[in-house]
């Protein structure tokens, strides 16, 4: 951990760095975590008939997945990002195109659920996924400008103070 802030230990340091193609590379992850537990939505359905095992072992499954990802990338941005995205209706965008359906012109099971716009039809939710996909980006962007900034600030530290 030689040249780490031991304050933090590195544990805030993104792998990667905070360029362009980690930026990149954050969204595509993030994109394909939400293909995968979309596709685990899909397969897992039929096998839990009663509704709240389903969605306890659902969340269970989102809570880790979305934990690995904050640890792998050592990120706060990324699995924020996918949660949003998923929860503004982009998962439920997918879980119709990656089966190659047409969303339903109406999704009333969604109705009053808090962060996807109201009505929710396929419009809202195919808009959720593009507005989600566009926050995901914005939140990896910031998140890598934050830690790009934070590095040249300490190295400015280091060069000005004394050792």
């Amino acid at each position: 951990m030689a040249g780490e802030d031991s304050r933090t230990l590195g544990l805030l340091e993104p792998r990667g760095g905070g360029g362009r193609l980690a930026v990149v590379e954050r969204v595509v992850v993030g994109l394909i975590a939400l293909v995968v537990w979309t596709e685990m939505d899909i397969e897992g359905r039929p096998l839990y008939p009663e509704r709240a095992a389903y969605n306890a072992v659902w969340y269970l499954a989102l809570f880790g997945m979305l934990l690995l990802l904050g640890i792998a990338y050592r990120s706060l941005a990324l699995p924020f990002g996918v949660w949003l995205l998923s929860s503004i209706g982009g998962e439920d965008a997918l879980y119709f195109y990656l089966q190659l359906r047409t969303v339903p012109a109406r999704l009333p099971w969604l109705d009053g659920h808090e962060l996807i716009w109201q009505p929710p039809t396929n419009v809202s939710i195919t808009a959720g996924l593009v507005a989600g996909v566009a926050v995901l980006v914005g939140l990896v962007v910031l998140e890598g400008t934050l830690i790009v900034r934070g590095r040249q600030k300490r190295r400015a530290n280091l060069v000005r103070s004394p050792s």
